[in-house]
């Protein structure tokens, strides 16, 4: 088996900032009926393909990453955020503006009040190279563009390595793919598209997961109901970011796809009773992968 700090994987996708304002409220405008939050504190963090990039690097993984941002501050952000994970990136500034998802927060009931998005769309067609071998490549998206059928005839050679989390209305870029997850609204879409799969995950919240094997060749598939434990969610931001992340992982580290999908489903479990867009720190996911493969990495 492999160690984790050997394990490369590539990510391409829609990266962006998060943004979190947080305060109080204790009274409403007299300008208008809404509350005035008082704040108390506020950051960002990476979002999008950068949570998943994130994810990744905190485990110790060796990650490459392709995206795009604005020339602006929160794609210097973007920058030198994946410095400092050590991240090898290839970011290409063709956005008007980076993409960004603020939050307002009222902090005695971790209740989000507002978001506002600041995005544009684009279809990046700029010519580059993918060198290297990864030992599963992740595509990561989010709808703003960035994946279209050009970027997606650059990884065809990863095709028996490629992760899919997909956008609903991009099914028609996905051609073939080892395994696609995507979340109950995704698949109603997906299921009358036609893609090349050996598996999929269905990720469907509070009921878990539906893993849909089709990886006997025979034309038929075989469905596997995988339960989650009941706790109490404080933000689901970012959940599947860590399940397309860890069973990336696990796959990378020789475990099946079943087995992958029990601790990717595990470590979500964590990230949505936590506040803001969350990771699993390196020793928790330790403690689930030994728990349920039995092994100690």
């Amino acid at each position: 088996m492999k160690k984790i700090e050997e394990i490369k994987i590539l990510v391409l996708g829609d990266i962006m900032v998060d943004k979190y304002i947080i305060g109080s409220v204790d009274r409403m405008a007299q300008e208008a009926p809404v509350p005035i939050v008082k704040v108390k504190n506020e950051y960002r963090t990476l979002g999008g393909a950068g949570n998943v990039v994130k994810n990744l690097s905190t485990l110790g993984v060796n990650v490459t990453f392709f995206g795009c941002c604005g020339d602006d501050d929160n794609g210097s952000f973007i920058k030198n955020e994946l410095e400092k994970l050590m991240v090898n990136h290839y970011m290409f500034k063709t956005r008007e503006c980076t993409i960004e998802k603020k939050r307002i927060i009222e902090e005695n009931r971790g209740v989000m009040m507002l978001r506002v998005d600041r995005e544009d769309f684009i279809v990046h067609e700029a010519d580059f190279l993918i060198e290297g071998d990864f030992d599963y490549v992740i595509v990561s998206d989010y709808g703003k563009g960035f994946i279209n059928s050009f970027l997606m005839e650059k990884i065809e050679r990863f095709t028996d390595k490629l992760i899919i989390d997909p956008h609903s209305s991009n099914y028609t870029v996905y051609k073939k793919a080892f395994l696609i997850v995507p979340n109950e609204k995704e698949e109603e879409f997906g299921r009358r598209k036609s893609l090349e799969l050996k598996y999929k995950i269905i990720t469907m919240g509070k009921r878990g997961m539906l893993l849909v094997d089709y990886s006997d060749n025979l034309g038929e598939s075989k469905e596997t109901y995988i339960p989650t434990e009941e706790v109490e969610v404080y933000n689901v931001t970012g959940a599947g970011d860590t399940v397309v992340s860890i069973l990336s992982l696990c796959l990378s580290l020789g475990l099946s796809v079943y087995e992958s999908a029990i601790i990717s489903n595990d470590c979500a479990n964590y990230v949505v009773q936590k506040s803001g867009t969350s990771v699993v720190p390196k020793d928790i996911f330790l403690e689930i992968f030994e728990k349920r493969s039995g092994i100690t990495l």
